[in-house]
């Protein structure tokens, strides 16, 4: 029922992508890998992808959906944010503020037992900072570390596209 909503989501994003771009690239779609802490045990590893819409003068918002596992406990994160550009409109330096919910599970006990009464849904709340590389017109990389609530710390590394 959940990965229904999220699907219907992000169809919606990607449909509403030409509606939104112009001749200068106004939305980006990107893909990178991350780790983050969200116990003192250990790191998890994941994948995040995101979209983001470029906004007015250095703002830009979008959705992040990240899922990440340290082989013992999963969890799946989405999100939507609000970035500025310090320096300049849409590369360089950047802070951001995410918004969200994280569900948690022990993923050994999901896959023997097949039940979703060890899905946890936390509110997500997060700070990230992170620089936006661009090369040539339409590509970019983004190097970023985050820290927030319920995760300890993350660092990642996207690769992106802009339209």
């Amino acid at each position: 029922m959940f990965s229904r909503k999220i699907l219907i989501v992000i169809i919606i994003v990607c449909c509403s992508m030409n509606l939104f771009a112009q001749d200068d690239p106004k939305i980006a779609f990107a893909y990178g890998i991350e780790m983050n802490g969200y116990s003192m045990d250990g790191q998890a590893y994941g994948m995040v992808m995101g979209f983001d819409f470029d906004l007015p003068w250095r703002f830009a918002g979008g959705i992040n959906l990240t899922a990440s596992t340290d082989y013992s406990n999963s969890v799946l994160e989405p999100s939507v944010f609000f970035r500025f550009y310090v320096f300049n409109e849409n590369r360089g330096l950047f802070a951001q503020a995410d918004l969200g919910f994280a569900l948690m599970s022990d993923f050994n006990n999901v896959l023997i037992s097949n039940d979703n009464k060890n899905i946890t849904t936390i509110f997500l709340i997060g700070l990230r900072a992170g620089y936006r590389f661009p090369f040539g017109r339409m590509c970019y990389a983004e190097p970023y570390v985050r820290a927030g609530y319920p995760f300890f710390t993350g660092a990642g590394f996207i690769l992106g596209y802009r339209r």
